[in-house]
């Protein structure tokens, strides 16, 4: 697995990111991604992988891995990606779900995404994009974001009933202060044992809790931030290997260097020139 950073160009100024992309016949991504941002995908024509019915929606939470994919006959895409912190911000009911939905790994309920009430609200959804995307007005950016606003508003509406009760939203809740951490840079690298600590878990609990959640182990997801991270900071040259190695916790910049190599397929001498 080589998870790469894909750099959302995403502010607090500009919270979202709205794109409609065609893929040619043959098209494959390689690499598995992570990132802050949400992102969700929408089918339009063609197919991605198993999805081949127009509507046909996938949705990366924030931190989830995902990607390695392909589309044999190409596709037209409308991707969109925004920052959760910020939408949430932007809501006044039900703060507590959508955090949730946006949050846990949407892995665990792909398959709600094809009842038909959520096919039609996907639907209008898509409609609305495409008449914003034609309007030339100066407040068009702004109706975009509303739209965006009110479509994970009404997700989280239709899929409430459906959402998998394995993991109450307390589940999440348990785990959030070891992200939180981790995302404080307060620690780097940080162990297992010290975000257990975070979240008042013994180590074992918080080690198959966090599995069970992500699907991969915590070193894993926490290895992979990191290396993220650094690419983040290498790219354009905001920082250079040495750097970027204290910063994320690496032993010294020939050990970054090896890891970095090992899981990007690169040298970071090399990354994003």
């Amino acid at each position: 697995m080589k998870p790469i950073l894909f750099k959302w160009p995403l502010s607090a100024s500009l919270p979202y990111q709205v794109e409609f992309y065609t893929l040619e016949k043959g098209f494959v991504e390689p690499n598995y991604d992570m990132h802050a941002a949400v992102h969700f995908v929408i089918l339009l024509q063609g197919s991605l992988e198993k999805w081949k019915n127009k509507y046909d929606f996938f949705l990366s939470s924030a931190w989830e891995i995902h990607g390695k994919t392909y589309s044999r006959t190409g596709a037209t895409l409308l991707v969109v990606a925004f920052l959760p912190d910020v939408l949430l911000n932007s809501v006044i009911c039900d703060k507590e779900k959508i955090s949730f939905f946006l949050h846990n790994p949407a892995v665990k309920y792909r398959a709600c995404f094809l009842r038909p009430e959520v096919r039609a609200r996907i639907r209008a959804f898509v409609e609305k994009m495409e008449f914003l995307e034609k309007e030339m007005r100066p407040n068009t950016s702004q109706k975009k974001w509303l739209e965006i606003v009110d479509f994970i508003s009404d997700l989280v509406t239709l899929l409430d009933s459906y959402l998998p009760n394995k993991f109450s939203r307390s589940e999440y809740a348990k785990l959030e202060p070891a992200l939180v951490k981790l995302a404080s840079l307060e620690n780097v690298p940080l162990s297992v044992s010290a975000a257990a600590k975070a979240c008042f878990l013994s180590e074992s609990h918080f080690y198959h809790l966090f599995k069970e959640f992500y699907g991969i182990p915590f070193s894993s997801y926490e290895l992979y931030f990191r290396l993220n991270g650094a690419a983040s900071d290498l790219s354009g040259g905001k920082m250079n290997v040495k750097q970027a190695a204290s910063k994320w916790g690496f032993f010294d910049a020939s050990h970054f260097s090896r890891t970095f190599k090992k899981f990007m397929g690169i040298p970071p001498v090399k990354y994003d020139r």
